[in-house]
């Protein structure tokens, strides 16, 4: 509990800390400008913990708990699950259907193909909130309208891109109903004028 962890760089002999066979929790801890890109949190359960500028790149949060944390900076292709998912899900102690995820601070926090999947509350978090980010509710329902309209479009190329990346979004938030996502994410293969417009007609179609 309050534990300061600021800068630490968490490579193999740390990661005791996040492997107990019983969950492990850390409260009001310090993970700021922390290499966390090696560590596997595993069940791990934070409460109150901040990630200022931690180094977090392809964390598969699967099993995961995260309770009022604060994360700024960038945060790299992660995902964060709402439900225990993967081989980790059948030996979890104690034994859970949720991961509880709520009143994390994400405002300063920069989405770098990170997804949040499995059912998280996006209600419950604080997302950034600009022009460069769209949060869409309702995203299947959404989606099946936007397809409908996008058959429509007379240029074909776009017609395709957007078609493409509708599916992309599909795959990725199977069984989720919201998301948070960039307007314009260089590291998709979709140009940008796909990207805007597919956004655009998300925001009208319902």
């Amino acid at each position: 509990m309050g534990c300061d962890f600021r800068g630490l760089v968490f490579d193999r002999k740390w990661q005791p800390l996040f492997s107990s066979p019983i969950q492990s929790v850390f409260r009001n801890c310090k993970f700021d400008g922390a290499d966390l890109s090696k560590a596997d949190p595993g069940q791990t359960r934070f409460e109150g913990c901040s990630f200022a500028d931690s180094r977090l790149e392809k964390w598969q949060a699967t099993c995961a708990e995260f309770v009022d944390c604060t994360f700024a900076g960038p945060i790299t292709k992660c995902r964060f699950y709402g439900r225990p998912w993967g081989l980790a899900a059948q030996h979890l102690d104690p034994r859970r259907a949720t991961n509880d995820f709520r009143g994390n601070d994400f405002r300063k926090a920069e989405l770098l193909d990170t997804v949040f999947i499995q059912g998280i509350h996006f209600d419950q978090q604080l997302w950034p909130d600009t022009a460069d980010w769209v949060h869409i509710d309702r995203f299947h329902q959404r989606s099946q309208r936007v397809r409908a309209v996008v058959m429509r479009w007379r240029d074909p190329e776009l017609r395709q891109e957007a078609l493409d990346m509708l599916v992309h979004l599909q795959t990725m938030y199977g069984e989720q109903t919201e998301l948070v996502y960039r307007r314009q994410d260089p590291r998709l293969k979709f140009t940008s004028e796909a990207q805007t417009r597919l956004w655009a007609e998300f925001a009208t179609v319902l």
